[in-house]
């Protein structure tokens, strides 16, 4: 729905928006969002906006307010604030932020951004599991607060935005987090992704995506809390498992005794607790069916390290599936079936996967 301000003629496009939504993700579930942006604020091509979300995984209150044309021509400052609760099957987080941030576009493909977080973070103890607060002692504090300062690369090299058939996309970030900084949590992170687009004949079409991270704690620090820890598994991730099912369990980290006290609660340590190193891959072969509409099958790889700097590229999770794409005016409706090839614990055989938008 899009409402017109009072300083908007008809002829003109609106200045203010408001934006009422309803959809449904296999990970977050039913999903209602609503939004308000005022694209003239105050004039001069200002924008603020604000931003509900609410779903089982998310609960999310977001403020947003972008300069353009500042400090030069070619970049923009935006200032975010966030209010998000994330009730996670391992834990709660309760999380305030806010993070000015700098992006200078070098050219229209290239851009790159410097910015800096502050939160403040909410673990409450009852909800997180009992044997990931054993197998993690000194990762769950019950308040923090983190302050860091990143920066980063895009390079969009595609020939759509939307619905990418050719090109490529890299992207490399650094963090360091504390120190000199101030807060409580001191690490060093450094992400980089990949991504590339590749017509066949025969109006086939591949797609690839690889992605690398790692993280170490500094000043002496003791732990990386969890909700800063590397995750993977699921519908963005490594397809055929659930949400945060590749990489350790508790049950690796705890002495078969400790587990076993817990008796028929034996599934407690069969919990992901997350890692300092990250390595995703995945690949699709894609192919029309209609104007509108594409079958795909896929290849995902993927594996959390508990070690920082260590990417396990000979112990990867893998998983395998099928899959179709309609091409709507939103962007992508995509449904997945995955399998996974190395299944643990009370792992299932099969998920399927409901989302709007591509899966990279």
């Amino acid at each position: 729905m899009t409402q017109l301000s009072p300083s908007t003629s008809p002829s003109r496009k609106p200045s203010v928006e408001v934006k009422l939504g309803v959809g449904y993700e296999t990970e977050e579930g039913i999903r209602g969002t609503a939004g308000w942006r005022d694209y003239s604020f105050l004039g001069g091509a200002r924008q603020l906006g604000v931003s509900v979300r609410i779903s089982q995984l998310y609960r999310t209150i977001a403020a947003d307010f972008l300069q353009p044309h500042f400090p030069s021509q070619t970049s923009r400052v935006r200032l975010i604030f966030l209010q998000e609760q994330t009730q996670d099957t391992t834990y709660t987080l309760n999380e305030t932020r806010v993070m000015p941030r700098l992006e200078w576009e070098i050219t229209p493909r290239l851009t790159t951004y410097a910015f800096y977080r502050a939160s403040l973070n909410l673990l409450p103890q009852g909800d997180i599991r009992t044997s990931v607060r054993k197998a993690l002692p000194d990762a769950h504090p019950s308040r923090s607060v983190t302050s860091g300062l990143g920066v980063g690369v895009d390079l969009n090299e595609t020939d759509d935005l939307v619905n990418p058939t050719r090109g490529g996309i890299a992207r490399f970030s650094v963090e360091p987090v504390g120190g000199d900084l101030g807060g409580d949590v001191d690490l060093v992170r450094v992400i980089g992704e990949g991504r590339v687009y590749v017509p066949l004949p025969f109006r086939f079409g591949a797609a690839g995506r690889t992605r690398f991270g790692s993280q170490d704690e500094t000043n002496g620090s003791a732990q990386i809390p969890i909700f800063e820890r590397f995750y993977a598994g699921g519908i963005g991730s490594v397809r055929g498992y659930a949400r945060r099912r590749v990489g350790p369990l508790a049950s690796q980290l705890l002495p078969l005794s400790v587990c076993n006290a817990h008796g028929k609660n034996f599934v407690d340590c069969d919990q992901p607790v997350g890692g300092k190193s990250l390595v995703e891959m995945s690949a699709e072969l894609r192919h029309p069916v209609t104007d509108t509409i594409d079958v795909i099958g896929f290849l995902d790889a993927g594996q959390v390290s508990l070690r920082s700097w260590d990417f396990p590229l000979g112990d990867m999770q893998y998983g395998i599936g099928l899959g179709a794409r309609y091409r709507s005016v939103i962007g992508p409706l995509r449904v997945d079936l995955g399998f996974p090839l190395d299944r643990r614990g009370d792992d299932s055989t099969w998920q399927v996967y409901l989302a709007v938008g591509d899966t990279f």
